[in-house]
Parts: C-alpha cells; structure tokens; sequence
C-alpha cells in the first residue's frame, strides 16, 4: 500500500529541520527542567516529599509550570509537525493528543484542571502516559527508518533510530514491570530514571532526524 507523500519545497523542509531540533531539545531537557526547578520548593519547604520519583510528580513541586509548559509546548508542536504523508500526521497527532492529556490529568488525580478521584486520574494519566511513549516507539522503529535512501548516512541514521526504539521500549517495559513489582521501594525514584532514558532516546532519534547531524554527503 502506497501513500501519497505531502508537497514539500526547500523553505519547508528548513522548517522541518528546525521544527525537530525544536522538539528534540523539548524532550530532552523536560525531565531535567522538572527537576532542577523542583529544587527552589525544596529550600522554600514547599514541595511534597515524593516530589522527585518522576517527571509527573513535579506536577505536585513549585516545578508544576515547567513540566506542564515543556508539555504544552511539545504537544503543539506534534500537533503542528505534519510530516510526509498521513501516517506521520497520525502518529504526531496521536502524541499530541496524549501529551496534552498527561498535562490535563495529573498521576494522583487532584489540584489538576479536571478534578477526580485519585485512582480515576491515575488511570487517564498512566494511559496516555504509556500510549504517549508508544507513539516515540513507533515513530524510531517505523516511520523514521522509512525512506528511499540507501546512502551510508542513511543506514547510520536507521541504526540510531532503531537503537532509540529499543531504548524506550525498554525504559517503558522497566515502568510497566516496576509497578507490577513495587520496585519503589528498592528504587523510590525508578520511574524518573526510565522515563530519563526514554526523553534521552527520543531526543536523540529528533536530533538525528532533524537532518543537521550525519548528513548525506553531496
């Protein structure tokens, strides 16, 4: 099955470049901007003491602006990206969507927009959580190794891809498992540590995608 591939001249293809490094350096710095600002409560005696287990924890840290405004911004721009053809429209807009909907629904459910039972939010928040880290998975294994290319940089640039997908499959198979197995009380903060590997894995493949890094040769 074909799809028909979206009209894309030179001035937009800049835009594209810089719309992906945009978003790379979004996932990279979320869970660290989270963090650092987090520190502020913590000389105010401000923040809760489970603050820093995970990015969504910030949520509840003076931190709260910085984890939902990186979020906003990076769901506007997958929802701007348009990509190719309608498959990279799907999928961004799907990160969109659930980008958005981990910012709306906090992880304990209360102090967020949509007021809820603590285990009701829990439940929206976890599941657009695990279907935002799918569509970073699918797009490093699938849409981003796609292509008529077959230049050296090209396969290079598909190895990394394919390295960040296993990266945030296996980051996302650590938080999946650990809550299973209560792995916080060994590792209080384990589910920050994964979702670190996986916005580092991600950001990596933007960077890599954004065409300013191993680049075909003329």
């Amino acid at each position: 099955m074909t799809f028909r591939q979206f009209e894309i001249d030179d001035a937009m293809k800049e835009h594209y470049r810089s719309a992906r490094w945009t978003i790379a350096w979004l996932c990279l710095l979320l869970p660290f901007l989270s963090i650092l600002f987090g520190f502020i409560g913590v000389l105010q005696h401000y923040n809760p003491a489970e603050w820093y287990y995970s990015i969504s924890d910030t949520y509840y840290a003076n931190s709260k602006a910085i984890m939902i405004g990186i979020l906003s911004i990076t769901a506007f721009y997958f929802a701007t990206y348009k990509g190719y053809d309608i498959r990279d429209r799907i999928i961004n807009i799907l990160s969109a969507v659930c980008a958005a909907g981990v910012a709306l629904f906090p992880n304990r459910g209360v102090d967020g927009l949509i007021q809820m039972p603590h285990s009701v939010g829990n439940i929206f928040h976890c599941t657009f959580a695990l279907v935002l880290y799918f569509t970073f998975f699918l797009n490093c294994v699938w849409l981003f190794r796609l292509g008529k290319s077959d230049t050296r940089e090209k396969k290079i640039r598909n190895n990394i891809y394919l390295g960040c997908g296993i990266g945030i499959a296996i980051a996302a198979s650590v938080l999946i498992a650990g809550n299973v197995f209560n792995l916080k009380q060994y590792i209080p903060n384990f589910v920050w540590i994964a979702e670190v590997v996986a916005q580092i894995a991600y950001a990596l493949a933007w960077f890599t995608k954004s065409g300013r890094l191993i680049k075909d040769k003329d």
